[in-house]
C-alpha cells in the first residue's frame, strides 16, 4: 500500500449486509468511500455513524485513487467541520437508485466525500451529479482521479 497523501480517495469493498446491497445496486466491488485528510484520519460519513472525522483503517480498503488535479484539503476543512455530526443519510442511500429527494441535514459517504472535494477544488463530477447520485464505485472511473494502489485478489 501507498503512503497515503491528504486528497487520497480510499475504497472499501465490504461484506455486511449494506455493502452487499451497495454492491448489487451499483453494479460494482465498492461499497464505501473516505477522503483520507492527513495524520491518519479520514472524513466520511460511515453507517450508523454519520458524518465525522475517523481514524483510518485498512479493513475492507480495496482500492486508493489520488487527485490528479491541484486539491486543497485545507479549502474543505471548514466545510467538513460544519457537517460533523450529521447522520447517516439512509433513505438517501436509494435516493442514488432514483427513490426519494436530497436531504440537507444527513449524507452518506459518497454524498459527503462528493461535497468535500468540491470545497477542496476539485470537480469529481463537474455538478453534473447532485452529490445523493454518486454512489462509491463512481469515484473509480473519475477522469481527476488515478489508481495508486488496489489490493491484490487472493485465490
Amino acid at each position: 500500500m501507498p503512503i497515503l497523501e491528504p486528497g487520497d480517495h480510499l475504497l472499501y469493498s465490504g461484506s455486511g449486509f449494506w455493502s452487499w446491497t451497495i454492491k448489487v445496486k451499483t453494479w460494482s466491488k465498492y461499497s464505501h468511500v473516505e477522503l483520507y485528510i492527513g495524520n491518519s484520519k479520514t472524513f466520511t460519513s460511515r453507517d450508523g455513524e454519520g458524518v465525522n472525522f475517523y481514524d483510518f483503517t485498512d479493513k475492507n480498503l480495496a482500492a486508493v485513487y489520488r487527485p490528479n488535479v491541484p486539491f486543497d484539503i485545507s479549502k474543505g476543512m471548514e466545510w467538513m467541520k460544519s457537517v460533523c455530526g450529521q447522520k447517516y443519510d439512509f433513505l438517501g442511500l436509494m435516493r442514488f437508485f432514483t427513490l426519494g429527494k436530497q436531504s440537507q441535514d444527513k449524507q452518506f459517504c459518497s454524498e459527503a466525500v462528493v461535497r468535500a472535494d468540491r470545497q477542496c477544488l476539485i470537480e469529481a463530477f463537474n455538478q453534473v451529479y447532485d452529490a445523493d447520485l454518486v454512489s462509491p464505485g463512481m469515484f473509480a472511473s473519475s477522469p481527476h482521479l488515478d489508481l495508486v494502489w488496489e489490493k491484490e485478489k487472493t485465490k
